[in-house]
């Protein structure tokens, strides 16, 4: 029993996938599906803990934790799915499963709750009482976002079906957590950058689709000319929450944050009279068109088109700017998020 268990472990601890294939596959007694979904899932846990640092087997409840506040972007479902993974080789070698004790059971906790409440209601749902016709939508800019953000502010916005004691409890949440980023983005001490459409080149003007009441699309213009205009590059754009957006007098601030949460610089972004070529309209385009509530401001969508409450992903915008690029008939090994956020003249 001793080797067999020994054995397993080389193989759940070895630098090559093909043997935690072997482990999952041939050696779990799991279904093939299960099997797959597991592998990966520990592949990616353990080659986080050795480029961190850590023993993957047996893990500790700190690392285990801290692997999740660097997952904390993933989805719920892939969440859950790692903390299987996991779960299932400790206890398959008759080890303490690290994911319930400690602060692993802490973070959690909190992930969970955290996703859970930023849950996606459809559109018509979120903007509650207050729809907005689609030409207002895509022209409307910052006199539209003001209004949009202020109905937040009043807690008027939201699921028409939610008990009133939860509504109240959510505006609080959001109204508390959005002045306390707003004086963030505008302390003396945060670095800003300005940025317009205007330092775009003409490659990247093409790049940019015609406006479409389509959240998918509205999501795109909004994400590809915060990029081209900022200069952002995609972790920083796939960071950005709805409270980071900030209305600043005839400008909106974007606020940028390091990859452990922390404040970076903040981003003055300025109009444009061209309705195609405008970030501020874009990104109240989308933001109002998706009814965004709060958490991430740029959201995955599934295979069906439909909005999740996780993240976009860096894989996610490499494709949406080969995609754009395809569309615009520009050379696809030319177009990368790289050269978008560089902003080279032409």
């Amino acid at each position: 029993m001793a080797d067999q268990a020994s054995s397993l472990n080389s193989l759940l601890a070895s630098e090559e996938r093909a043997q935690v294939d072997e482990f999952f596959f041939s050696r779990s007694g799991l279904a093939s599906t299960t099997a797959e979904t597991y592998s990966a899932s520990w592949w990616d846990f353990l080659t986080w803990c050795k480029s961190h640092g850590h023993e993957a087997i047996p893990a500790s409840p700190g690392a285990v934790a801290e692997y999740l506040e660097d997952r904390r972007h993933y989805s719920l479902s892939t969440i859950r799915n790692r903390l299987s993974a996991i779960s299932f080789a400790h206890e398959h070698l008759e080890l303490g499963d690290p994911t319930s004790e400690g602060r692993a059971a802490e973070v959690r906790k909190s992930i969970t709750q955290e996703k859970r409440e930023e849950e996606i209601r459809s559109p018509g749902e979120q903007l509650g009482n207050r729809p907005y016709p689609p030409s207002e939508i895509i022209r409307g800019g910052l006199p539209l976002l003001r209004d949009y953000l202020a109905c937040l502010n009043e807690g008027s916005v939201g699921d028409p079906g939610e008990e009133g004691t939860a509504r109240h409890e959510r505006w609080w949440s959001w109204q508390g957590r959005h002045e306390q980023v707003r004086e963030t983005w505008l302390d003396s001490f945060i670095s800003e950058e300005k940025a317009s459409a205007e330092a775009m080149t003409d490659g990247q003007c093409k790049l940019v689709p015609e406006p479409e009441f389509s959240l998918s699309v509205m999501r795109d213009r909004a994400l590809l000319l915060l990029m081209a205009a900022a200069g952002a590059s995609r972790p920083e754009i796939a960071r950005i929450d709805l409270v980071d957006v900030v209305p600043d007098d005839d400008c909106l601030l974007i606020g940028m944050r390091r990859k452990n949460g922390m404040p970076d610089r903040t981003i003055r972004l300025s109009g444009s009279d061209s309705v195609e070529l405008c970030p501020i309209r874009a990104m109240t385009a989308w933001i109002v068109g998706a009814g965004l509530v709060g958490g991430p401001l740029f959201r995955a969508f599934d295979a069906h088109s439909n909005m999740k409450s996780s993240r976009i992903s860096l894989s996610s915008i490499n494709l949406l700017v080969q995609n754009a690029a395809e569309l615009a008939g520009f050379n696809l090994d030319e177009w990368t998020p790289s050269r978008l956020k560089r902003s080279p003249r032409e």
